[in-house]
């Protein structure tokens, strides 16, 4: 089922998301101690907290959408089998 042409793709894209969300938080921690230092550390907590959030529920909802392909491989399983 996850080699299928179109899920396949989903699940590369939500890999690619996290690969893109690790990149990103280690770039904005990198850019947020430069431009604050250890002093802001409060800030920097904050910044990184709403980066998460944005990327978590960017994460879930492409999972959520996933079900879509998944969904109908199952219901053209069932109609091959009922045809069987």
């Amino acid at each position: 089922m996850f080699y299928t042409k179109g899920i396949f793709k989903w699940f590369q894209i939500i890999q690619l998301l996290f690969i893109i969300r690790g990149l990103f938080i280690a770039g904005l921690k990198t850019w947020l101690l430069q431009k604050y230092g250890v002093d802001s550390y409060e800030q920097m907590l904050i910044y990184r907290q709403i980066s998460e959030w944005f990327f978590g529920l960017l994460i879930t909802a492409v999972f959520i959408y996933t079900n879509v392909p998944i969904g109908k491989y199952f219901e053209q399983r069932k109609m091959e089998e009922k045809a069987e």
